[in-house]
């Protein structure tokens, strides 16, 4: 599928860059400007946890809440609530270093030590 879409897009005449898993992704998204990254949630190798990470970006793009995504992830995976709460702030803060997720703390430089 992503040999299609590349070479769909460069018959346009878009430049592209195709990453074998989530790790080269996300090292070339913050080596690179793009005007568009599309995005695999399913493909699981960056996080390891594909359902759970593919849940928690539903809900990001829903407007959910920190709180509100811990909820619903503790809900539906069975998970205790603390350590999801732990889990999703963990999350949300590397998208949010890595300049993939929009928050006042990326915006501000904070960078957690977490690196992209």
């Amino acid at each position: 599928m992503a040999g299609l879409l590349k070479r769909a897009l460069q018959e346009e005449g878009h430049a592209v860059d195709v990453a074998a898993d989530g790790q080269e992704g996300l090292w070339l998204a913050t080596e690179n400007a793009y005007g568009a990254i599309v995005l695999d949630v399913q493909q699981g190798q960056m996080f390891n946890f594909n359902l759970v990470g593919s849940r928690i970006l539903e809900l990001l793009e829903s407007g959910s809440s920190e709180e509100e995504i811990a909820n619903v992830v503790s809900r539906e995976f069975n998970a205790d609530i603390e350590m999801v709460r732990n889990d999703v702030k963990e999350f949300l803060e590397t998208l949010e270093t890595c300049k993939l997720l929009k928050t006042s703390s990326a915006e501000q430089g904070h960078n957690g030590g977490t690196r992209c």
